[in-house]
């Protein structure tokens, strides 16, 4: 991984009556990708010990904009497996990004150690889209709730049907 390679090839299509020309799915990558399946995982490992993708990007020889296209499609995978089974108590906090301005709220399950969704500031609206992630009918099933007493997570718990 320390000296860098530049594969530079035809890919191969097959023409089809019925759905037309389509490139031949190449071993090494993921159809349109621009990395090799052994260096998307390899920076995918990077990313995980190096949250912070100017540092992961500069690790890995990337900007910033290349380490967030690589990571989204795993992101919204992960987001498509996410389960809402069994949901218990759910934790809301914000947290801050250093400059003590700029914030997120994440919705947690805390007897399951998830992560359910994330909002990109402190506020009654960043609570509301936090909540919806969670159908009507599952949260019933929700016993509790923990909070910093914030006002904007307060009133959106109390308003929340069943939560």
């Amino acid at each position: 991984m320390q000296f860098k390679t530049f594969l530079y090839c035809r890919i191969p299509r097959c023409e089809c009556t019925t759905h037309g020309t389509k490139p031949i799915r190449m071993q090494w990558s993921k159809p349109s990708s621009h990395w090799t399946q052994l260096n998307e995982s390899f920076a995918l490992l990077v990313m995980k010990q190096i949250p912070a993708l100017r540092r992961a990007g500069k690790i890995l020889g990337l900007s910033w904009a290349e380490v967030n296209a690589l990571r989204q499609p795993h992101v919204q995978h992960g987001l498509e497996l996410r389960s809402l089974e069994e949901i218990e108590y759910l934790g809301v906090d914000e947290k801050d990004f250093n400059t003590k301005k700029q914030f997120i709220t994440v919705l947690s399950d805390i007897t399951g150690v998830r992560m359910l969704d994330v909002a990109p500031s402190k506020s009654t609206q960043a609570a509301q889209k936090i909540f919806t992630v969670i159908p009507e009918q599952k949260r019933s099933e929700v016993r509790g709730v923990t909070m910093d007493m914030t006002a904007a997570y307060e009133t959106v718990c109390k308003l929340t049907r069943h939560i």
